[in-house]
């Protein structure tokens, strides 16, 4: 029995251990909405200069996992506005189910829906009805349309916005500030 007890102790040490690695060093400032210096992914090894536009410059990660699902980064750095970070992954309802939990655990919460030509406005609704009433009426409305594309959700967070978005094929999920102090 007491060899149970140390074994059951030392797979919840791991797993704890692996909750806690959820993220790379790169993506917290972004999910807080935090200012990121572009000295920090120039002089960073694991990041590759992409940039298309002299006048936008962008890094790019290798594939890496944000919870459960193979992402990869781009940081974009606009000199007249906000740093940005993308996450790229294949659609999948999968993935797409995947990311939104993977947001949820991180403190974000949803704001708008649009799927097709369709939208919900999570805000709006709150103002007129209990949560209860505007989760059952958001839940009623993704599930019809489930199927249909492009889809756009906006989270917020802290000082941050994620605009997860998918057109059927890929997914991308946008980090950006809501704030324009430093």
């Amino acid at each position: 029995m007491n060899k149970w007890r140390w074994m059951s102790v030392a797979v919840m040490a791991c797993w704890s251990l692996t909750s806690t690695a959820a993220h790379p060093d790169f993506l917290p400032p972004y999910l807080l909405g935090k200012n990121v210096d572009e000295a920090a992914f120039a002089e960073h090894s694991d990041w590759i200069e992409c940039s298309e536009m002299p006048s936008v410059k962008k890094w790019c990660s290798e594939p890496f996992a944000y919870y459960a699902t193979t992402v990869w980064a781009q940081v974009a750095f606009h000199h007249d506005r906000s740093n940005e970070m993308v996450l790229h992954a294949d659609y999948s309802m999968h993935n797409w189910s995947q990311l939104q939990l993977g947001l949820r655990k991180d403190g974000f919460q949803l704001q708008h829906a649009q799927v097709d030509q369709a939208t919900f406005d999570v805000v709006q609704q709150m103002q007129i009805q209990s949560w209860q009433a505007t989760d059952k009426a958001l839940v009623v409305f993704l599930n019809q349309h489930a199927r249909a594309f492009p889809k756009t959700l906006i989270w917020r967070h802290q000082d941050a916005q994620a605009k997860l978005f998918t057109d059927g094929s890929d997914i991308t999920l946008t980090f950006t500030r809501t704030v324009s102090a430093p």
